[in-house]
């Protein structure tokens, strides 16, 4: 656990040299960049529940041949696994595996595409990138990191399609989803969330708040993904594992309140209500786990826009003292989330 409040130190560190303004955003970024891949790509076998998978995946798959891989095309089997395993994972395994055979180095690579790829997203999008980073290292997505790791890499690298669908381009980000979709099926998913984009901007602005309603209709639409990517259908229905929810609903009031306190100033901002609809989406989804446990992981692919929502909700508000002392709440509130992640990550391995 020491490890990890060194790291929010860290990173705390960084960022007031950033605020500083002693280094601009790119050398931050890099700065973050660093303590973040070693402690994650560093971790023990034991951190996280499914790590123990990725390290017998890889002894299973690193030194077999390139040819009888591509064979179980889409997807095989791997023994001790719950789920069938893309095969471009496991490409990927045996790609790492050219070079050895220690799995500790699968999860250094790992840690570096991911938090490249979230870290070149704030870089590309984010107005604030000290906000992004707190909410990327204390909201959740990284810490989620350690256990649901391809996923995550998923996630990390479709975030950076959006970047390019928002900049017009249309048959790139396609690529991306598809091949990211090859470390992990459910990328795909990442298709609406970009036809939801294009909706919101080629929308009259009077009619782009009904998008905020988007989220009542979450079960209909990840049921309909369910037929669209039927093996992950069983996150739609069923129970996976125990889902509760605590503390961390304060910190989503809190986010909600400081985005819909920067609603007037905002109506007209595509990208806002694009954030706060694909936020109230991963809440609703958050909920919705209670009583369907596999809708939580769906709504991660909705999550990572929390990262420009709160700093274009701060560019709006004036930074008078009450907004000082909300922007202290809010980072205490993170500081403290990021911590629960933590200590729930250590316990339940400690459980393992």
């Amino acid at each position: 656990m020491y490890l990890y409040i060194f790291l929010i130190c860290c990173i705390l560190f960084i960022s007031v040299l950033y605020k500083l303004k002693l280094i601009n955003k790119l050398y931050y970024l890099i700065l973050v960049f660093i303590p973040l891949v070693c402690v994650q790509g560093g971790r023990d076998i034991l951190i996280g529940y499914d790590t123990r998978f990725y390290e017998h995946t890889f002894l299973t798959f690193y030194d077999i041949p390139f040819s009888a891989i591509i064979t179980t095309f889409p997807k095989t089997y791997v023994f001790d696994h719950y789920q069938s395993v893309e095969t471009g994972y496991l490409l990927f395994n045996r790609l790492v595996g050219v070079f050895t055979n220690n799995p500790q180095i699968l999860l250094y690579v790992v840690a570096c595409m991911t938090c490249f790829c979230f870290l070149k997203f704030i870089y590309d999008n984010s107005i604030n990138s000290f906000w992004s980073v707190m909410i990327l290292v204390c909201e959740g997505l990284y810490v989620n990191s350690f256990n649901m790791m391809r996923q995550i890499l998923a996630i990390a690298i479709c975030l950076n399609a959006y970047t390019l669908f928002k900049r017009g381009k249309f048959f790139l980000p396609l690529v991306i989803i598809i091949l990211s979709a090859q470390l992990h099926a459910s990328s795909y998913m990442f298709i609406f969330i970009l036809l939801m984009y294009w909706l919101i901007e080629k929308s009259n602005i009077k009619f782009r708040k009904y998008f905020l309603l988007l989220p009542i209709l979450m079960p209909l639409i990840i049921e309909i993904m369910g037929y669209i990517i039927p093996q992950y259908s069983g996150y739609t229905s069923g129970n996976l594992y125990d889902v509760s929810i605590g503390g961390i609903s304060i910190l989503w009031v809190t986010i909600v309140l400081i985005a819909f306190m920067a609603y007037p100033q905002n109506k007209s901002n595509i990208e806002y209500i694009f954030s706060l609809t694909c936020y109230l989406s991963y809440i609703s989804l958050q909920i919705l786990s209670i009583y369907i446990t596999g809708t939580a992981r769906i709504s991660y692919w909705f999550e990572g826009f929390v990262m420009l929502l709160v700093p274009l909700s701060f560019e709006k508000l004036n930074n008078n003292l009450i907004m000082i002392i909300v922007k202290i709440l809010l980072l205490i509130l993170l500081v403290l989330a990021y911590i629960s992640f933590c200590n729930a990550l250590v316990t339940n391995s400690n459980l393992l």
